[in-house]
């Protein structure tokens, strides 16, 4: 797969300001049953516990490898795979887990990550990867100074604990969209990462982290130049 330019557009309106009007629309175009639906995982989500029992802070994180196809290599000697522990060599490293491209939330927090990819890679000295299980992309996306990862079958979200089963409830709802889940990540699970952000320092742990089992909730890109100083 070719190295791809990815461009997704911006607004001038604040981050929290796009996602309150994404809201604003979901509530106003979405029959009522399935807005119910929405709010029932997220609720159900919260009560399972996923959130306490994910990877917390001052905790080791377990390596893995990677590729990224949207993007240049990681390593110096230009291989198409590497490690997370031959990020962590050179500087911290950001790890954001994002649902898919589908997901509108998604896509805005992807492009106010562009806003701030600058300060977070060359100022403040970091690697970034937006992660996501999804492996059927039918559009260009620009994401040229930060990594695009691919997690097949999710297998870097499960090491961090954020990974569900979609209930029959939400199934049903992708598929009021017309979209089956098994089809875009090329898995057989109707499975999902709730929406993260992990800071892993150059000791391999967590210093930060900021998980919610409300995907319609996310952290401010542009918090993160101030919590990692």
């Amino acid at each position: 797969m070719g190295q791809q330019q990815v461009m997704i557009p911006v607004s001038k309106d604040s981050f929290e300001q796009r996602l309150a009007a994404i809201h604003r629309k979901n509530c106003e175009m979405m029959p009522t049953p399935l807005l119910a639906v929405i709010q029932k995982t997220a609720v159900l989500l919260k009560r399972s516990g996923i959130e306490q029992s994910s990877l917390q802070v001052g905790e080791s994180v377990a390596d893995f490898t990677f590729s990224s196809p949207f993007s240049k290599p990681f390593s110096n000697e230009g291989r198409a795979q590497t490690t997370l522990y031959q990020l962590l060599e050179t500087a911290p490293v950001i790890i954001n887990f994002f649902r898919g491209f589908w997901c509108t939330y998604c896509r805005e927090e992807l492009a106010e990550y562009q806003q701030v990819i600058p300060q977070l890679l060359h100022h403040k000295k970091n690697h970034y990867m937006a992660v996501s299980p999804q492996q059927i992309i039918g559009e260009e996306v620009n994401q040229a100074q930060c990594h695009l990862v691919i997690d097949d079958q999710l297998a870097i979200a499960r090491t961090f604990g954020i990974v569900y089963p979609v209930p029959e409830a939400e199934q049903a709802l992708f598929g009021h969209f017309g979209m089956s889940l098994p089809k875009v990540n090329k898995t057989p699970q109707w499975e999902l990462p709730i929406p993260a952000t992990y800071v892993i320092n150059q000791q391999r742990q967590v210093q930060f982290r900021s998980v919610n089992a409300d995907f319609r909730h996310r952290l401010d890109p542009n918090d993160l130049l101030t919590i990692i100083g």
